[in-house]
């Protein structure tokens, strides 16, 4: 089972950020390399059921997923069925002040882009019977992590754009990992 953190950072206000990563009804609009599609089934105050087709590592996963929202700083999502049923991904965003370094040749008056930080841990289920062969194992761990860093990375510049202030530089690392 693939269990890893990663950390991305958006040069983009907490809640235009929270709106791009935390809104998997507007995934397949914005990424649908990754999401060809998206179905939200049901929306009842903060939690969405939605059936997803997700592309990763090259390969299409079918889930229903339940998402649980927390604005604007967490967002959780619970594989209630489909391909890797039981799994859990969970996104904290937080306002990036260690992260707010001042532009180059910015003087006094202009201040630096705000930016938001993404935590995002990631515990994919693999193990039930049905399950994609190709997703059980440590050599797709590495493989599997760079789709959600890819992910994270390409949310975090819709963000940007959104907000208008997108020049492309929105960075991704991996935190942690610990395979199981």
């Amino acid at each position: 089972m693939p269990r890893f953190s990663l950390t991305t950072v958006a040069n983009a206000g907490l809640e235009s950020t929270y709106e791009a990563v935390c809104s998997p009804g507007s995934y397949q609009n914005l990424i649908p390399h990754h999401y060809p599609s998206v179905r939200v089934m049901s929306v009842r105050g903060d939690t969405s059921v939605a059936e997803e087709h997700v592309v990763l590592d090259g390969r299409e996963l079918v889930i229903m997923a339940k998402h649980v929202a927390t604005p604007p700083y967490r967002h959780e999502t619970f594989v209630i069925g489909g391909d890797v049923k039981g799994s859990h991904i969970v996104h904290e965003l937080a306002g990036a002040a260690g992260y707010a370094e001042p532009e180059p040749g910015a003087t006094a008056a202009h201040t630096s882009k705000p930016r938001t930080v993404v935590t995002t841990t990631v515990d994919l289920r693999t193990g039930r019977l049905g399950m994609p062969s190709w997703l059980g194992g440590s050599s797709n761990s590495d493989s599997l992590r760079e789709s959600f860093a890819q992910i994270m990375a390409e949310l975090a510049q819709a963000a940007e754009e959104e907000e208008g202030g997108s020049d492309g530089s929105s960075s991704s690392s991996s935190s942690s990992s610990d395979g199981a």
